[in-house]
C-alpha cells in the first residue's frame, strides 16, 4: 500500500481539548450523528486531567467514589454501571483507555473516528500529550488534536453562570459581580490562557494533526466542513439552531464595561499570544473584549 493510501485508511482517535464553555458539546452532538463516528459511552472521560492535573484532584475522588459505589451495588447483586468501574481502572492503568478507543475504531468496517472531548484536557502537561500521541500511534491510530477557543470574558462569565446553575448556593451574590473578585482564580484563568494550551500543542503534533477554531465562527457551515475535512470524515448537514449548553455573549453588554476592562487587561498576554498564532483573524471582530488590549 503507498503511504499515501496508508494515511487515508487510517482511523483517528479526535483528542478535544477544550476550551471549556467554548462549543465542544455542540460539536460533540454533531460528530455523533454521522455514520463514521463511533461514540463511547461519554463525551468526557476524565482519565488524564485525573492523572496530571492538580486542580482535577477533585474529579479523581468524585471517579472513584462512583466506582466505589458501583461495585457495591455488583457485591450486593444490583444492577451496576460498569462504564463507571472501567473509567476508573483507566485512571489506574492508561493502557485501558488507549485499547477500548482502539476496540471502539475497530468495531465497525465504517468507523473513521472515535473521540474523547474533555475540555480539562487543555491543561495537561506536554509529556501526556506525547503519551497519548504515541500510544495511539502503536496501534496504529491517528491522533487528531482539536482546541475551540472563546472571547476569554464570555468563557469566564460562562463558566462561573454554570457553575452557579448547577448549585444555586455556591456564591455568595450574582454572577455578574462574582466575576469580578474571583475571575484571578486558577480555577477560571488557567482555562483562559489559551497560549500556553497553544504552545504545548504546537509542540507535540504536526500543523496536519492540529485543528483550531473560534467560538465565535463555530456555527458555520464553513467550520464544519473545516472540522470534517480535518477528521477524515464526510460532512453532514449542521443544525446550527440546536445548540447544547450555550450562553450569550457578554463582553458588548451584560457585564459592567470596567470588569470587562479587568479580566482583559488581567488576560493581555492571551489576547496578544492569540492574535500573534492566528494574524489572520481579526480578534477585535470577534472577541469584544479584545478591544480593551489590542
Amino acid at each position: 500500500m503507498h503511504q499515501a493510501d496508508a494515511q487515508e485508511s487510517r482511523k483517528t482517535f479526535l483528542l478535544g481539548l477544550g476550551a471549556q464553555k467554548a462549543g465542544t458539546t455542540w460539536m460533540y452532538s454533531y460528530l455523533q450523528r454521522s455514520p463514521q463516528f463511533a461514540h463511547g459511552y461519554f463525551k468526557e472521560y476524565h482519565v488524564f486531567d485525573c492523572i496530571d492535573v492538580p486542580l482535577q484532584q477533585w474529579n479523581r475522588r468524585k471517579v472513584f467514589r462512583l466506582a466505589s459505589e458501583e461495585s457495591l451495588k455488583a457485591l450486593d447483586g444490583e444492577r451496576a454501571e460498569a462504564r463507571k468501574i472501567h473509567r476508573a481502572s483507566m485512571v489506574l492503568q492508561p493502557k485501558h483507555y488507549f485499547n477500548y478507543f482502539d476496540a471502539l475504531s475497530r468495531a465497525r468496517d465504517e468507523t473513521r473516528l472515535v473521540a474523547d472531548v474533555t475540555p480539562d484536557y487543555a491543561l495537561l502537561p506536554q509529556s501526556r500529550l506525547e503519551n497519548i500521541r504515541d500510544s495511539f500511534a502503536e496501534r496504529g491510530l491517528r491522533t487528531a488534536a482539536v482546541f475551540l477557543l472563546r472571547d476569554p470574558v464570555d468563557r469566564t462569565y460562562s463558566q462561573i453562570r454554570m457553575q452557579q446553575g448547577r448549585q444555586p448556593d455556591r456564591f455568595p451574590a450574582p454572577a455578574e459581580q462574582v466575576i469580578s473578585t474571583i475571575h484571578t482564580d486558577e480555577i477560571y484563568a488557567a482555562r483562559s490562557r489559551y497560549e500556553d494550551t497553544i504552545e504545548r500543542l504546537d509542540s507535540v503534533f504536526d500543523p496536519k494533526d492540529l485543528h483550531f477554531e473560534f467560538y465565535e465562527t463555530l456555527f458555520t457551515s464553513s467550520a464544519v466542513k473545516r472540522l470534517c475535512d480535518f477528521l477524515g470524515i464526510e460532512t453532514i448537514d449542521a443544525d446550527f439552531n440546536d445548540k447544547r449548553n450555550v450562553s450569550r455573549p457578554v463582553a458588548n453588554g451584560g457585564l459592567d464595561e470596567n470588569i470587562v476592562a479587568d479580566i482583559a487587561h488581567y488576560l493581555a498576554p492571551t489576547y496578544a499570544a492569540v492574535a500573534r498564532r492566528f494574524p489572520k483573524q481579526d480578534l477585535t471582530e470577534i472577541w469584544p473584549s479584545a478591544r480593551h488590549v489590542l
